[in-house]
């Protein structure tokens, strides 16, 4: 059993909390209680917690789990990864803390925000590359994943990792498999991915994995390596009449579709609110291919939209 007494979000967390965002301590929202939540016994302390940036994130999982508090809903934004590659101790507390979340979001911080870090008397800013450096270990180290298969009664998971701006072949490697593995969770009703490197077989495999409890899927903003997004819906359109999702539960997110080619690292794009038809955007063009039974857009792997 873990020994709170080794471990003081006061002493422990100080070198931990200086590698954060200088935006993390900019605000941890009021913990909250949904409505679901006050259907509980009165003994047992459920909370929803909003918060930006690693510091808010670090320290609002630490008081839960010092208190004793069950947290069954978390969204975090505008988050760094440093806070995952902590020591043993603390890594232990911050995954037992989301044992019983059941919403998680989670929204990378590498793009729009800068990442500071404290050296004795002044901020050191660490240039771009060195963001992304830290990104690509945390997800292929399988650091963010394991944090996120913490969370074993998952029922919604919302993940952005703005990887799909970022043009580093560092970052190729960032997929899929390597942030959420072969987890399965037996509960999972809605997943929504943004910003993200993965292949065709990944994204198929996850979704065949929660074929018989996922009722809403949101897709966007995703670069296929491997495979390509023609194929991809064909095989969606198949795979979506044998589980619960509907037209009206399926979403086309973010502003684009991207596949890599051999000369472009970025890749070929799709952009969802092209028009396909004179009157139809390619965006509704596919759901309506997928559960309408319409023809597949009139476009190719060949195609890029600005």
């Amino acid at each position: 059993m873990l020994d709170h007494s080794e471990i003081s979000p006061v002493e422990d967390l100080g070198g931990l909390l200086a590698e954060c965002t200088v935006n993390d301590h900019v605000e941890l929202l009021p913990l909250q209680q949904d409505e679901e939540q006050q259907d509980h016994t009165d003994s047992v302390d459920l909370r929803s917690i909003v918060v930006s940036g690693s510091r808010s994130l670090v320290e609002a999982l630490c008081s839960s789990r010092g208190s004793g508090s069950k947290i069954t809903s978390l969204q975090a934004r505008d988050c760094g990864i440093a806070f995952l590659a902590t020591d043993a101790n603390i890594s232990s507390a911050l995954h037992l803390s989301i044992r019983h979340v059941r919403r998680l979001s989670f929204y990378a911080d590498l793009v729009s925000n800068d990442t500071y870090t404290w050296d004795g008397s002044k901020l050191v800013v660490p240039c771009f590359e060195h963001r992304q450096q830290n990104l690509y270990r945390a997800i292929t180290s399988g650091l963010l994943g394991t944090f996120i298969s913490s969370a074993k009664d998952l029922e919604e998971l919302n993940i952005d990792l703005q990887c799909h701006e970022v043009s580093s072949l560092q970052v190729e490697k960032s997929d899929l498999v390597n942030f959420l593995g072969n987890y399965r969770w037996s509960q999972l009703r809605s997943l929504k991915l943004r910003g993200i490197w993965t292949s065709e077989g990944q994204l198929l495999d996850l979704l065949g994995r929660h074929q018989g409890s996922l009722k809403y899927l949101d897709i966007g903003n995703v670069v296929l390596k491997e495979g390509t997004w023609r194929s991809f819906f064909e095989k969606l359109k198949i795979l979506v009449v044998g589980s619960l999702i509907s037209a009206e539960r399926f979403q086309l997110g973010g502003e684009c579709l991207a596949s890599r080619t051999e000369n472009t690292f970025q890749g070929r794009c799709w952009e969802l609110n092209a028009l396909a038809l004179p009157d139809k955007s390619l965006r509704d063009s596919l759901v309506e291919f997928i559960f309408s039974g319409g023809a597949f857009p009139f476009l190719d792997e060949t195609s890029y939209y600005n």
